[in-house]
């Protein structure tokens, strides 16, 4: 069997590609697409000879699929494997509880052992990484489920770019629309108001006079807060793309 276009996007995607040699979070020197071997400071390639390195690296996952598990494979387990191996080595690979589960014929227990591998050396201590922790969460969904969706939050990731997935943010936000939700006879009124001074044509500064009146003061200070929030929201946002962090 042949890696497909699902697996080859697993590794091209977390290993990325860097054409300067680079200590990875394991403190190994590593260049190209995730390529380790015989690599030393100082090193420097070109894309061609990165895709070169792929290709080399790739065809020695497969060997030790190949030649290693016992049972039949779908493509999409196939794939999966590959890029776990091209991850952590031939050797862990083959000591692995995984294999042992898999050449078992335990299909849904090696499934689950590839969350077990999200584990790397930061200065001499194990310690789980969040890129391998996605990875490898993408590997077993593409091993079970016969598909891969993880590439377009791997690529784009907008919520990160944005902070908008912050706690802080987020709660605040949101407690503010469910308040400004809980005001609806409020809003109603507000509605009424604004028809009415379309309707009658009279006098604008009365008929606003009514609107922000004390019976809407508790929605007119929620939208407040709610336009304050949105301001440092955009605000932090605009710094995050200015740093391109």
């Amino acid at each position: 069997m042949q890696i497909s276009d699902a697996g080859l996007d697993i590794i091209r995607i977390y290993e990325g590609l860097r054409l300067k040699a680079y200590l990875c979070p394991a403190r190994v020197w590593t260049i190209g697409f995730g390529h380790t071997y015989q690599v030393k400071k100082g090193d420097e390639i070109t894309e061609a000879m990165a895709t070169e390195y792929l290709k080399k690296d790739v065809r020695h996952a497969q060997v030790t699929v190949d030649s290693h598990v016992k049972v039949p494979l779908e493509q999409n387990q196939f794939d999966a494997l590959v890029s776990l191996i091209f991850n952590i080595g031939a050797g862990a690979f083959k000591a692995s509880t995984l294999s042992r589960m898999l050449n078992k014929g335990n299909y849904a227990g090696a499934e689950d052992q590839f969350r077990r591998w999200n584990k790397a050396r930061v200065d001499g201590v194990l310690k789980p990484l969040r890129g391998l922790t996605r990875r490898r969460a993408d590997e077993a969904n593409l091993f079970g489920s016969h598909q891969y969706a993880g590439i377009a939050q791997a690529v784009a990731a907008p919520s990160v770019k944005t902070k908008l997935n912050s706690k802080t943010n987020i709660t605040a936000v949101g407690g503010g629309l469910g308040v400004l939700l809980s005001q609806g006879e409020n809003l109603g009124g507000i509605v009424d108001d604004l028809k009415a001074i379309g309707a009658k044509g009279g006098d604008l500064a009365d008929q606003m006079g009514a609107i922000f009146s004390a019976d809407n003061a508790p929605l007119i200070a929620m939208a407040a807060v709610i336009g304050v929030f949105a301001y440092i929201i955009y605000e932090r946002s605009k710094k995050v793309d200015e740093h391109g962090v």
